[in-house]
């Protein structure tokens, strides 16, 4: 695997890094709070169902935000 030094990698995005969550409940819970209202009202009160991080990405979002990565 590569060592990379720190500060070595840059992620670009254009929009807000949107993080799926099955509940509302369950984002604040860990702390995520960025997202208005609108975004979940959907049938199933998803948050970021079809645009939202998932899986390893989102472990990868949330450890460096922790800044244990």
């Amino acid at each position: 695997m590569p060592h990379f030094e720190p500060n070595s990698i840059e992620i670009l995005y254009r929009d807000k890094i949107k993080v799926f969550y099955p509940k509302v409940r369950q984002a604040e819970a860990e702390g995520y709070t960025d997202y208005k209202q609108l975004n979940f009202k959907n049938k199933n009160g998803y948050l970021y169902s079809f645009t939202g991080l998932r899986g390893d990405a989102k472990k990868l979002y949330k450890a460096i935000n922790s800044k244990e990565e």
